[in-house]
């Protein structure tokens, strides 16, 4: 149990490792900017209340998160935190406990994208 709840965690600070201000896309919003459903995860299942896990990441560097794991009774964990665009699709999380990880994202159209750690391997969302 102790080892989902730390994934979760893992899981939310990761997705608050997102965007930076808009100066480094000239100005434009960070395509990150939006809440984003947990389609896939690399270290456990996405499947049945675990579907419903989302994160939303908002301008101004903030965001927060809520998943839902079978392991846990599919009790909502939520949390915030916020997030920073390295640049070179590299983004950075600070969440309170945890601590801070970087990851790399890849966007596949305007609608998906993957975040990739070395600590916590990869997450798949899709749009809301």
């Amino acid at each position: 149990m102790k080892k989902y709840l730390f994934l979760l965690a893992a899981f939310t600070l990761i997705f608050f490792s997102s965007c930076s201000s808009d100066d480094d896309n000239g100005g434009e919003a960070d395509p990150i900017i939006g809440t984003w459903t947990l389609v896939e995860a690399s270290l456990f299942d996405v499947e049945g209340c675990t579907e419903q896990s989302f994160v939303t990441l908002k301008k101004g560097n903030t965001g927060s998160a809520t998943f839902y794991l079978q392991q846990a009774d599919c009790t909502p964990q939520s949390s915030s935190g916020e997030w920073e665009n390295l640049g070179d699709s590299r983004y950075k999380l600070a969440v309170p406990v945890i601590g801070a990880v970087e990851g790399t994202v890849v966007f596949t159209g305007d609608d998906s994208f993957t975040f990739q750690t070395a600590s916590t391997g990869s997450f798949t969302f899709e749009k809301q």
